[in-house]
Parts: C-alpha cells; sequence; structure tokens
C-alpha cells in the first residue's frame, strides 16, 4: 500500500468520507515521507472554473447532505 493510500485510510472515518484530498509526500532516506494531508480547500479556484464543473461540486457537495441524515 502506497504512503497516499495509508494516509488517505487514517483519515477518520476513512477515505469514503473525504470530498477532496489531496496527499503531499517528500522522497525521504527511507522511502516517502509524509509532508501533508490536506482534507479541505478553502480556494477551490471557482471563480475561474467552468459553470459545468460547478454545477457538479454543488450536486456531489448535496449528494453528501442528503447521505449524511
Amino acid at each position: 500500500m502506497s504512503l497516499a493510500s495509508a494516509a488517505l485510510d487514517a483519515a477518520p472515518g476513512g477515505r469514503q468520507r473525504l470530498s477532496y484530498a489531496r496527499v503531499d509526500v517528500l522522497p525521504g532516506p527511507a522511502g516517502p515521507v509524509l509532508l501533508e494531508l490536506e482534507a479541505t480547500d478553502c480556494f477551490l479556484f471557482l471563480a475561474y472554473a467552468a459553470q459545468a464543473s460547478i454545477d457538479r461540486l454543488a450536486e456531489h457537495f448535496a449528494r453528501q447532505v442528503v447521505r449524511q441524515r
């Protein structure tokens, strides 16, 4: 299993609870080292996104909200 996969699985609730994630790793002397697991992004560049992309994101979040009830 890769370090990135292990980091995602270690997130509270597991990777299936994440709507967004970015795993940053650096090479280390004994293999990759986790630099950052980002599970939220406060700026998604929505001002530059195509409307279809914004619509897909909104639909995704709406499905997550309904699923949590």
